[in-house]
């Protein structure tokens, strides 16, 4: 990894309350909380891909229209 990066695990949680028929309309509706609410954020240094995501998929990152960054990048074997 380039200049002593470190990789985190971010968790974004959006809540609100939805007014519905069932819990399968209220998950439909609740994805228009992402638009007006605010998500809860918690961050976590990571040193193994937890997540298990394959090594040839790419990660956010800041400078993300210059260039991708695999996974296997980031949590070499």
């Amino acid at each position: 990894m380039e200049n002593n990066k470190k990789v985190f695990l971010v968790t974004l949680q959006y809540r609100g309350y939805v007014v519905a028929d069932d819990d399968y309309d209220a998950e439909d509706i609740g994805l228009s909380i992402v638009e007006d609410e605010r998500p809860t954020v918690e961050v976590e240094e990571m040193r193994s891909n937890v997540l298990r995501w394959p090594s040839h998929a790419c990660v956010y990152h800041a400078e993300q229209m210059n260039r991708d960054i695999t996974v296997s990048e980031c949590f070499p074997a």
